[in-house]
């Protein structure tokens, strides 16, 4: 075998990570502009779906997944990180912000944490253990800022029974229930900061439903 066979033949770790990130960039970014218009039939929609793959890896007969598989680890962002010591919370973050052109960056931090709530409906399905969704995006998210505006309008029941349908609930409580499901450690939310901020408190859960 020649050497270009070889390397025709042989990868290394971080050879893809450019495509796993475009395909997560494309996906949030899909999610923030129809949350932001309030289209949240076709949120819902994406969401709820599973999307065809090929074969996870020689012992798996799964060929569709559900929305969390395009949330990637980069190895290649620690590389990096580490490489030049750069002392970054996380690249991917940095990444996503700097590249976010055609919709306000906070959009995509709302994007983001609403896709982290889905993803626990599916962790309390018992769904693969595989399919997590960290959100990256919110080390920029400030300790000061008020809960995202989505929930924020959601302190209309008839605005919250339009979005509710997103997580599979009936009720605030239900949603409460869903922030609150898994282990606590892995239910806070770092900032960039260095502090954790508890989901509880970006959907502002006192105040929805209260005007009727």
């Amino acid at each position: 075998m020649c050497s270009s066979d070889l390397r025709k033949n042989s990868y290394r770790q971080f050879d893809f990570d450019n495509f796993k990130f475009i395909a997560e960039e494309l996906f949030i970014t899909c999610i923030a502009i129809m949350l932001n218009h309030q289209d949240f039939e076709g949120a819902t929609y994406l969401l709820r779906s599973n999307f065809y793959t090929e074969k996870l890896n020689v012992n798996s007969d799964e060929s569709t997944i559900p929305f969390c598989q395009f949330k990637s680890h980069l190895d290649s962002f620690d590389n990096r990180n580490q490489r030049l010591q750069l002392r970054r919370v996380s690249l991917k973050a940095d990444k996503l912000k700097e590249r976010c052109k055609e919709i306000s960056f906070y959009y995509l931090m709302q994007a983001d944490f609403v896709m982290y709530l889905r993803h626990l409906v599916l962790r309390n399905r018992g769904s693969d253990y595989r399919y997590f969704w960290y959100p990256d995006t919110l080390v920029y998210f400030s300790s000061h800022h008020k809960p995202f505006q989505l929930f924020a309008h959601a302190e209309s029941r008839s605005f919250f029974d339009q979005i509710k349908p997103i997580f599979d609930i009936n009720s605030k409580e239900d949603l409460l229930f869903l922030c609150e499901s898994s282990n606590p450690r892995e239910n806070l939310i770092q900032l960039g900061s260095g502090n954790y901020f508890e989901p509880k408190r970006l959907i502002g859960y006192d105040k929805l439903c209260s005007i009727t």
